[in-house]
This record gives structure tokens, C-alpha cells and sequence, in this order.
């Protein structure tokens, strides 16, 4: 319910025009791609392991600038298997679960024309082999990077990874982990479509793919804050 609230409150306040004092609070006046973020507590996210909550407010019709658009899609990797202890972090396989989910991910990507230019994926296994049951479904004529930073990677520096790809490319597809893309995946965004806002707000399971949209002509200007969720799905609701 705080959530909601949350929501229809910030709706609101994007709906107001002109500026003024409003509850004893200087209001500003509304402008493109503009949202207010409502954070919980940075403190008590990090002690329940998991990236802070935000509650935003959707932007509405999303309109490129000049007709540019960039595109970021984050895929976590497929739920992994903790049948061996002793196996290294870095080389648990997929269990049979995710081996059954990945390629449902990848039949939806191919179906909504959600292939990339490039991928970027991370060195372990369970990510490597999440990438090779999607890429069956859309094919292998797609670039592909396996990249060891992408396994330790902060939120941040998976930013400069974006920021510095090259404009000849207009979608990339990160496959990577948690607690890192959903980090990600929650600062980049600054509104989207309600329903998968709210998803995202939840959690970002095994599996999960959030696909954002950038009303900017150039990588390197990617901000935190200006990325539309236009879709995130998890594998389990989508049919087999």
C-alpha cells in the first residue's frame, strides 16, 4: 500500500503545472523526462542485502529526441545449481530449471524484436551458458563479448561499460548477476510502464530481463535517473 501511495503521490506532483509553494514545499515546474525518486532508507536496504527501493512515478508516453533512441537490456543469469559445495563460484552450471527458463527468455526476446546489436557477457558459467539457450532462440549472428569485469562488477562501472560503447550499435543486452544488475537496473530507471515498475520494485529473480529505453543519440550520454522501463519479465510468467 506505501508503495502505491508512493506512486499515485508522485503522479501527481508530475501532473502539476507552473511552480508555487504547495504543503509548505517549493514546487517545481514539470519538465521532459523530469520525475521525483522517493528512496526508503539507503541504510536499512543495504542491511537486508538487497539494492534500495525506489518509488517513482511513470513518465507517460516516451518520446525520442529527434527520433534517437539507445537501449540497454539486462539480463540476470538463469537460476544456478549449489549441487556441488566445493565447485568454485565462478564455475556453477545452470540447474535444471534454468535450464528450462533461459530459453523461454530467449523465444520472448526473439518474438518482440528485443535482439541486440551486441552482448555483454560475464565469465561464469551459469552466465555463459544462460547466453548460449538464448542465443539458440535468436540466432548467432550477434556480437558477443565475455567479459571477466562484468562477474565483480559494481552498478557503476557497468554505467562507463555503456557509456563508452560505440554509437554504431543502438541495443546492447548485459547478461550478468545480482545484487549488481538490479542496482542497475533501479538507478537507471526514471519511469516506465506502471506494471513493470512495480515488478522491478519487488525483485529481479534469476532469470529476469529488464529492457530500458534512452531518448539520447550518443552512449555517453546515459545518465542514471533517464531510462524509460518499457518491459521487465521474469521467466516464470511467460509460457513454455
Amino acid at each position: 500500500m506505501q508503495l502505491l501511495a508512493g506512486v499515485r503521490a508522485s503522479r501527481r506532483e508530475s501532473l502539476g503545472v507552473g511552480g508555487g509553494i504547495r504543503n509548505g514545499r517549493q514546487q517545481s515546474s514539470p519538465l521532459f523526462l523530469r520525475i521525483r525518486l522517493i528512496s526508503f532508507s539507503q541504510g536499512a536496504s543495504a542491511r537486508m542485502g538487497r539494492a534500495p527501493r525506489l518509488r517513482r512515478a511513470s513518465l507517460g508516453r516516451f518520446h525520442p529526441i529527434g527520433g534517437s533512441l539507445k537501449t540497454v537490456s539486462l539480463l540476470r543469469h538463469a537460476k544456478s545449481s549449489w549441487d556441488d559445495p566445493h565447485l568454485p563460484d565462478p564455475l556453477r552450471p545452470l540447474a535444471p530449471r534454468g535450464r528450462k527458463a533461459a530459453p523461454r527468455v530467449g523465444r520472448y526476446m526473439d518474438q518482440n524484436s528485443l535482439v541486440p546489436d551486441k552482448v555483454l557477457c560475464s565469465t561464469a558459467r551459469r552466465a555463459m551458458e544462460t547466453w548460449d539457450l538464448v542465443s539458440d532462440q535468436i540466432g548467432d549472428s550477434v556480437e558477443v563479448e565475455i567479459r571477466e569485469d562484468l562477474y565483480h562488477a559494481s552498478s557503476r562501472s557497468l554505467l562507463h561499460l555503456i557509456q563508452d560503447l560505440p554509437n554504431s550499435e543502438t541495443t546492447v543486452l548485459l547478461v550478468g548477476h545480482n545484487p549488481t544488475l538490479e542496482e542497475l537496473a533501479r538507478e537507471l530507471t526514471g519511469g516506465g510502464h506502471q506494471e513493470s515498475l512495480l515488478e522491478l520494485d519487488r525483485k529481479f529473480p534469476t532469470g529476469s530481463l529488464a529492457v530500458l529505453d534512452f531518448a539520447v543519440d550518443s552512449w555517453s550520454k546515459v545518465r542514471l535517473g533517464m531510462g524509460y522501463l518499457r518491459i521487465f519479465v521474469r521467466p516464470r510468467t511467460l509460457e513454455t
